[in-house]
């Protein structure tokens, strides 16, 4: 047995143990156990999975333990998970849901003697689930092929999953008897339930299914019978149960099981409830009386279901009231399974009809199918409503209950299709909800049409509410034809507000409304010179002096202001501006507007003075505080933005500083980072400068040589706006600020060979970020990103760039030599170096294989012998081989006859000629493995170079020849140092 039990303990549902290990010599385990924890918050907060999986791969340099590279190989799993609940993007949360399942897969496959591997495999379980739910959801908008692929999805995921439960489950029934504690009863018990949850959930999935229907029934059924009837595991296997044959038509059996897990936790009948001898319902805690009738909310849909498909509404109900007057008279707390339990009960009624006796609220309904029986019962004519009534309630309810929920959408939803039934008229307070629930659906046609309706209605109401309920409808009709870019006709709407239903709550939000909504539509349909829109303009202008919640028509001066600054008119401005006073609602945008002209004007250090003394001292003053809402809202606005064009004065002045001193003074740019380092999470409402915010950071952290920090505000912006233009150009200054780092390094009197490594690989980076964001990218983007990347030796992310070049521009005329001749040979090199030895000879074959082939020379050759024959590669003790893709007798005798020419064409003994010389003797070596005469070649040729070197077998002459000052840096690093020697010691033994 591979785990021991203390081990499976772990296994289900705990969360990753993040103690951390040394790092290095340099950093604490606190330190280490910060950088994870970082990451997952990069993850779980922000969405932002590269970057946490960058910030890992740091931590993963380090000398760290074996249990702590385990953790850390766990937490990168994990790192998918957190990003994808993170996200509401379903999409992206899919895809990232998708990416953590492979990397959970990835790691139990290579970790199989891993402590974390169960605790691993059982979060995988847990996370098919999750998925699985997860495309449920996607699949309601989902059709054809696209609906398909999610189906596909999903069965592949669960089916992993139920294997890995039975993998589990196994272990610990392998469990020795001392070992199997009560804690691995619960854990067995508990996968069982998680395997049945799957296999029913394939059943659904599957047409006609009828293998994981039965597998389902026979594991809760284990489940059951192994936790004992009335347990809390038992009655949730009850309840899958019923959804397991309700999903294989069978919904009389499947309402007996959600029937019999209702009647077990809380039996329907008083005297059986009440027993002192059984449940004793009365003297139980309230604690436990709300978490039975939890079971009683997960039940009660399935009951209503299966009632109404059976034709046996009576059923239904006799449930549904026994939830409703339990509910209500034991002052429990719905959940969200208790919203949705309510609908389907409004359903039930809905379609069943019929009258309700007694007070509801109170806990005393009963149901009666006709008039006349409810006459017959004696109910008195104010405690009658009809079941239609009763439905309407609950869905109320529950719509304002669960407002902004979606269980508060259905709920609107269902009230407006019950406005629908001919018999059915909604009063106007509910047909306003429907249509507002209509809005929040994305239904805009029919929100637009409940509107109307509602305002049609508008009679019902008392002479003195309708005022009120009018302004506010056409508030709302007005907002979601704008949303529709119906500008013209959401202008009426807030004027007619305006002009026949004044509402003190309501003028200012219509005012300002019907103001830039009439605007925005005279700029869009160039109709701003019509008389007739003129006048509607000025009007509104009027309205909003009128109605301005600061009583003035500050907003208007300010308005003037604003015309003058956009003529480049920036004294005018400055003296329009100035016509606010401290008590005039626009008096802090004006400040703002005033410190922008002046730094329109040249006047820097004026302006930044003039934003300093608003935010130290007008801001600061008690007396100055906003005592009205969109007061705050304008303090807050004008905050943001002086503190923005403060930051751009500061960046201004440090820019300056640095480039006077040729990159050696960033410590301007500190100012900047104070400035500016809490404006994301502080400002984030104030428009597009947070993105020029974010940008000017980036930029700043990056002259500070703090590149994490840049990279993390960088990676902020992509998720935030990927498409802006200030998103693309804080990446490009972010690889220029990089570039200028390692081009000092360069040029120092003694370069650190490491530290310029490190800069590359963040120009890398850099440029990566900024080439995956800019549409149509340039071929010289991706060339230079690529040679980045080969520099250090990351073959796999070159191979991104090098594959989007070929792709894209090998058909172009300008460049196409280019491709051919050098892009082609470094993307089979990082085709090689990755093992895709078939994919880089397909490349290489075409170029290089036949006499007229345009790639002929010396790099390319060797790089197709290695596609073809395998490579040598390590240096000392350790030299290896790869294997290669084979070929064909004309390509083996092609490759060594070009082999041979190159190497005869190179002057002797030099370090190219070596490594030629070894590329020709080793596909001689790989052909012979086939060819004893081709094998006996490949001895002679090394045995001519021994005889050279007066028999010697260690090759010190190589050495000699690749560590010459002379020879290529790259060349040298590659080869030197023992490094070829050891691979002909390595060839001469296997070929005597």
């Amino acid at each position: 047995m591979l785990f021991t039990g203390r081990l499976l303990l772990a296994t289900v549902g705990l969360l990753v143990s993040t103690s951390g290990a040394a790092f290095g010599q340099s950093m604490s385990d606190k330190a280490v156990e910060a950088e994870i924890e970082f990451a997952r918050g990069l993850a779980r907060d922000w969405a932002f999975v590269d970057m946490a999986q960058n910030v890992l791969d740091n931590v993963g340099k380090a000398d760290l333990s074996e249990r702590m590279n385990e953790e850390l190989s766990l937490v990168r799993c994990e790192v998918f998970t957190n990003g994808a609940r993170a996200t509401f993007d379903p999409v992206k949360r899919n895809e990232l849901l998708a990416k953590a399942i492979s990397a959970y897969e990835d790691y139990i496959e290579e970790n199989k003697y891993a402590t974390n591997r169960p605790t691993a495999e059982g979060q995988l379980i847990d996370l098919a689930i999750t998925y699985a739910r997860s495309i449920d959801i996607a699949l309601k908008d989902a059709a054809g092929d696209e609906a398909e692929a999610l189906r596909q999805d999903k069965i592949a995921a669960l089916t992993s999953a139920v294997d890995r439960t039975d993998h589990l489950i196994e272990e610990i029934d392998e469990l020795p008897d001392d070992e199997r504690t009560p804690e691995f009863a619960t854990k067995r018990l508990v996968l069982l339930l998680q395997k049945g949850d799957i296999q029913a959930r394939l059943s659904s999935s599957l047409e006609d299914d009828v293998t994981f229907t039965q597998q389902a029934k026979e594991t809760l059924e284990e489940l059951i019978f192994a936790a004992g009837e009335g347990t809390a595991l038992a009655l949730r296997a009850q309840m899958l149960m019923g959804d397991v044959y309700l999903g294989d038509g069978d919904s009389e059996t499947a309402r007996e099981f959600y029937k019999g897990t209702i009647d077990l936790v809380i039996p329907m009948d008083e005297e059986s409830r009440n027993d002192p001898e059984g449940l004793d319902w009365k003297n139980l805690p309230f604690d436990i009386k709300q978490m039975r009738f939890t079971f009683v909310e997960l039940g009660i849909p399935g009951v209503q279901r299966t009632s109404r498909t059976l034709g046996e509404p009576e059923v239904g109900i006799e449930y549904a009231l026994f939830m409703n007057n339990l509910y209500r008279k034991e002052g429990f707390q719905l959940s969200v399974l208790g919203y949705d339990a309510m609908l389907e009960i409004a359903q039930t009624f809905l379609e069943a009809g019929g009258y309700i006796g007694g007070n509801p609220a109170q806990g005393d309904a009963a149901w009666y199918p006709t008039e006349e029986a409810l006459k017959d019962a004696n109910v008195s004519k104010r405690n009658r409503m009809t079941a239609v009534e009763f439905a309407l309630d609950l869905a109320r309810q529950v719509a304002t209950d669960a407002s902004g929920s979606q269980a508060g959408v259905d709920a609107g939803e269902l009230l407006a299709r019950i406005n629908e039934r001919p018999e059915v008229e909604l009063p106007v307070d509910q047909l306003l909800q429907a249509a507002e629930s209509k809005a929040k659906n994305e239904d805009y046609e029919a929100a637009i049409a409940g509107y109307y309706t509602a305002l049609a209605r508008m009679d019902q109401l008392a002479a003195a509410d309708r005022a009120e309920f009018a302004s506010r409808t056409y508030n709302k009709l007005g907002n979601t034809l704008r949303s529709q870019g119906r500008d013209l006709e959401a202008a009426m709407a807030f004027r007619e507000a305006l002009l026949n239903w004044a509402d003190p709550e309501y003028n200012p939000d219509n005012a300002k409304k019907y103001n830039y909504t009439i605007r925005g539509f005279a700029k869009e349909s160039g109709s701003a010179t019509d008389p007739a829109i003129s006048r509607l303009v000025t009007e509104s202008e009027d309205f909003v002096i009128r109605y301005g919640e600061e009583g003035s028509g500050d907003e208007i001066i300010f308005a003037q202001g604003e015309k003058e600054l956009k003529r480049g008119n920036y004294e005018e401005a400055i003296q329009k501006y100035r016509e606010l006073k401290p008590e005039d609602g626009m008096y802090e945008p004006a400040v703002v507007r005033i410190g922008q002209s002046m730094l329109q004007m040249k006047q820097v250090r004026e302006a930044l003075e003039h934003f300093e003394s608003y935010l130290n001292e007008y801001v600061k003053n008690p007396t100055h505080e906003p005592t009205t809402p969109i007061g705050e809202d304008r303090r807050h606005q004008s905050i943001g933005k002086a503190i923005y064009n403060a930051g751009l004065i500061e960046q201004i002045i440090a820019a300056s500083k640095y480039k006077k001193s040729e990159g050696e003074d960033a410590s301007g740019y500190e100012a900047v980072v104070k400035r500016l380092k809490d404006f994301r999470t502080d400002y984030s409402d104030v428009g597009s400068i947070v993105l020029k915010c974010q940008a000017m950071l980036a930029d700043a952290y990056a002259k500070l040589g703090e590149t994490a920090k840049a990279e993390a505000v960088v990676m902020g912006m992509i998720a935030d706006e990927p498409d802006a233009s200030e998103t693309g150009r804080a990446a490009l200054d972010l690889y220029q600020a990089y570039k200028d780092r390692r081009t000092r390094l360069e040029s120092a009197a003694e370069p650190d060979v490491e530290a310029i490594a490190a800069a590359t690989l963040d120009m890398a980076k850099a440029l990566s970020i900024s080439n995956g964001i800019t549409p149509g990218v340039p071929y010289n983007y991706l060339r230079n990103e690529s040679l980045l990347w080969l520099e250090i030796d990351r073959w796999q992310d070159a191979r991104g760039p090098l594959e989007k070049i070929v792709k894209r521009f090998l058909d172009d005329d300008e460049v196409k030599d280019k491709v051919i001749k050098q892009v082609i040979p470094d993307l089979a090199e990082a085709l090689i170096e990755t093992g895709a030895v078939a994919e880089a000879k397909d490349l290489l074959s075409p170029y290089v294989i036949g006499e007229d082939a345009p790639l002929g020379t010396r790099t390319p050759t060797i790089l197709m012998s290695r596609a073809m024959m395998g490579s040598i590669v390590g240096s000392g003790t350790n030299v290896q081989t790869t294997p290669g893709a084979g070929g064909t007798e004309e390509e083996f005798d092609f490759i060594t006859s070009r082999l041979d020419t190159i190497e005869n064409s190179l002057t002797a003994w030099t370090c190219e000629w070596y490594e030629a010389k070894l590329a020709a003797i080793y596909a001689y070596y790989v052909w012979g493995q086939d060819n004893a005469k081709k094998l006996e070649t490949a001895k002679n040729l090394i045995d001519d170079i021994t005889s050279f070197m007066n028999g010697s077998t260690e090759f010190e002459l190589v050495d000699e020849g690749c560590n010459l000052e002379e020879v290529d840096a790259q060349m040298r690093r590659r080869l030197g140092s023992g490094t070829l020697s050891s691979r002909y010691k390595w060839l001469y033994r296997k070929t005597h």
